[in-house]
């Protein structure tokens, strides 16, 4: 064998070593994303999916799920304003589902940035979908998340939550019949609703008051 063939073996062993996917790294990333694996940083924030509350932005979510999420403000019924960033297709750790993040933004800012949206909606939930001016935009992008909403497609019931999340430490029945498992050691609320999706709530452990306000602030009925 020629020395140039050697030399053109060594180079493409060399290149399939480097290339070829690390299956212990590809295991590690595909469990640190998968939603029941919550981390807490040095300072006690919560790291879910590749982002830590608090911490990361709508810019650090585009970077780690390698696409770009939509920007938007919303106004409930009534009248209240907040910012997102939503990824309406998104699978990570091999589970589809939709990811939003809420951002941090007073009141003041929310209000001026609605004057000045390029676009509004009226959605079939009564809400209003703002499109922010492209220079709100790139503001929007450098936000801390204070919140992430997880909306997996497949269905969960009692026996997956508990296998994969744990059991709950509370669980509260609305009117409604949605049943909330509460897990504030780990900042995490779950909904279960069997005419929608369910849906995953994470924040902070210290910012946790402000589900159990929520839920003290509807006629619940609490089981546990």
């Amino acid at each position: 064998m020629s020395r140039k063939w050697i030399v053109s073996l060594i180079i493409i062993s060399l290149l399939i070593f480097l290339l070829w996917p690390n299956q212990e790294r590809v295991r590690e990333s595909s469990v640190a994303m998968m939603p029941w694996d919550i981390e807490f940083s040095s300072t006690g924030k919560s790291r879910v999916m590749g982002l830590e509350i608090g911490t990361s932005t709508p810019a650090d979510a585009s970077e780690m799920f390698a696409r770009r999420g939509e920007l938007a403000l919303f106004a409930d019924e009534g009248g209240t304003l907040s910012a997102e960033s939503f990824f309406s297709e998104l699978t990570t750790g091999g589970l589809s589902g939709r990811i939003i993040l809420n951002l941090d933004l007073d009141k003041a800012e929310l209000e001026k940035m609605a004057k000045q949206a390029v676009k509004r909606k009226t959605m079939e939930t009564g809400s209003i979908k703002y499109t922010p001016s492209r220079e709100d935009r790139l503001s929007l992008l450098t936000l801390p998340i204070v919140s992430i909403t997880y909306i997996p497609y497949i269905d969960l019931d009692m026996n997956i939550i508990e296998s994969r999340f744990g059991k709950p430490d509370q669980i509260v029945t609305s009117v409604t019949g949605q049943k909330h498992l509460l897990y504030p050691l780990r900042g995490m609320e779950i909904i279960l609703d069997d005419d929608g999706k369910e849906v995953i709530q994470y924040v902070n452990r210290d910012e946790f008051s402000r589900i159990e306000k929520a839920l003290n602030e509807r006629n619940t009925n609490p089981q546990e």
